[in-house]
């Protein structure tokens, strides 16, 4: 997730980059915007502070993450996961890239690995995953052992390395 740099003109919105738009609705350009990276690929998104799911296709769901006191909403793709983490620059265009790029909150500086967690959702439920993280993936000061999923509630907080986390989920 990358907030949007000062030298993009916000004026400039390609609607096709926007996850979701029902056609038929007049759309408000005004409105804040956010760019995160999903699967690899910067998309524009609008950054509203309520949940509106018509916004979203029809079916989809959502997460929100407030990172370092930033809210950022994530769509969740069809698989229903995501995989936090932090973008490597110098890393193979081959190489896995996490869903979501932590790199601009301190990612790095705070521990986060590449492939650090997995958040997936199974019969409305919330679930992380530390994916063999070098330094951890902690729930309550407890360390969450590799691969074996723990179910969070909405609103729990948890650290990737020294990065704080908090997930919402409706």
């Amino acid at each position: 997730m990358t907030p949007n740099s000062g030298d993009e003109k916000s004026s400039e919105i390609d609607e096709t980059d926007l996850i979701s738009q029902d056609e038929d609705e007049e759309f408000d350009k005004s409105k804040a915007f956010t760019t995160l990276i999903i699967s690899g690929r910067k998309r524009r998104v609008l950054r509203d502070k309520a949940t509106d799911e018509s916004m979203l296709p029809h079916g989809q769901r959502e997460l929100i993450l407030v990172i370092r006191g930033m809210v950022e909403r994530v769509p969740l793709p069809p698989n229903g996961e995501i995989i936090l983490g932090r973008l490597d620059p110098k890393a193979s265009p081959y190489a896995d890239r996490p869903d979501v790029d932590l790199t601009p909150y301190g990612a790095l500086e705070r521990g986060v690995s590449r492939l650090h967690a997995r958040l997936h959702v199974e019969d409305n439920q919330v679930f992380l995953t530390d994916l063999d993280s070098t330094n951890g993936t902690f729930l309550a000061d407890k360390r969450l052992e590799g691969d074996v999923p723990t179910q969070l509630k909405t609103g729990t907080e948890f650290l990737l390395g020294r990065l704080a986390l908090q997930v919402l989920f409706r």
